[in-house]
């Protein structure tokens, strides 16, 4: 099951200087909770699919490394600007 595997703390790092780089919205699933730098739009979209209410904490590479688990981690953004970013994101977490 997804939840048994966490993330490492340097993907967890580079995704969260990514999302920092291209200005879109990270979610961090940790356990039963959802970390996210700030309530957004995207992160309100969360709650129609009943997942649990994301806590905003600010600066998320303090609260996550080395401290909270990830076990998934989602970037939030419109379609078209996950479009454009995708293939950049897939390309500097090859093979981790």
């Amino acid at each position: 099951m997804w939840l048994d595997r966490c993330l490492p703390d340097d993907v967890v790092d580079s995704c969260i200087q990514l999302a920092a780089q291209h200005d879109i919205t990270l979610t961090a699933y940790c356990s039963d909770r959802i970390f996210c730098k700030a309530i957004d739009e995207h992160t309100n979209r969360l709650l129609w699919y009943k997942e649990p209410t994301p806590e905003p904490v600010g600066d998320l590479a303090t609260h996550l490394l080395g401290s909270v688990e990830a076990q998934k981690l989602i970037f939030m953004a419109p379609q078209a600007v996950i479009d454009v970013v995708r293939p950049g994101v897939e390309a500097a977490l090859a093979g981790r």
